[in-house]
């Protein structure tokens, strides 16, 4: 019998699921209505969200500040977008089934606003293959914080009975918001390099297909 929990820990947007479009179809939007001119590039965009070395606010929004109305207007614009454009990547769900046939626990750690997680999960046919979901929200700090990856830990211990010792957790995501979220949690990181990944020299565990991702945690989970 096996003596530790086999634990998976998946970033959502850029890994999980292709949502540059609704992303920078809301950031647009929102810039519109706060009254800026011209039109960023996706390029811009994505890596101004993804590039922890930046201030993504400042990069996008200036001095502006970030009202609960602008939020929840962002939230309500962006949960539009996601179920109208946002598409999961091919192998992903055969990888996320695979996972949960080989008794993986399943967790998703993701910047995306809590409010629309599951939902958004649900409506990419999923949701019924996460055991733990976590979103940003103004009690959880967004990566490359490590709060979101120590309390999806957390909460496996507490949901299945067992010690944070005999956890056996690796988190896949695709940025280095990702990354230095895992490095400061201490948990392995599996760089999802199929679309935009973090720069691959820069990561131990590099993965180009959903099905390399599997191979590689089933690796960690028996090291």
């Amino acid at each position: 019998m096996e003596k530790f929990m086999k634990f998976a820990i998946f970033d959502m947007d850029g890994t999980l699921v292709d949502s540059t479009r609704a992303i920078c179809d809301t950031i647009r939007y929102m810039r519109a209505h706060m009254g800026f001119g011209g039109t960023l590039s996706d390029e811009f965009i994505m890596t101004a969200i993804n590039d922890p070395r930046l201030d993504w606010r400042r990069e996008l929004y200036g001095e502006c500040e970030i009202t609960p109305a602008i939020r929840e207007l962002f939230e309500v614009k962006f949960r539009e977008n996601y179920l109208k454009s946002a598409v999961l990547y091919d192998g992903i769900d055969a990888m996320l089934r695979a996972l949960q046939g080989e008794g993986v626990r399943i967790a998703l750690a993701t910047n995306a606003p809590d409010a629309m997680v599951c939902d958004v999960l649900a409506h990419l046919g999923v949701r019924e293959l996460f055991d733990i979901i976590i979103g940003s929200s103004a009690n959880v700090a967004y990566k490359p914080d490590p709060a979101m990856v120590h309390l999806c830990n957390q909460r496996a211990c507490e949901l299945f009975g067992v010690d944070l010792a005999a956890l056996r957790p690796v988190y896949i995501g695709n940025s280095n918001k990702d990354k230095w979220a895992c490095e400061r949690a201490g948990v392995p990181y599996i760089n999802a390099i199929w679309d935009i990944g973090a720069p691959e020299g820069e990561c131990l565990y590099n993965a180009s297909t959903p099905a390399q991702a599997f191979e590689i945690a089933m690796r960690l989970f028996e090291a």
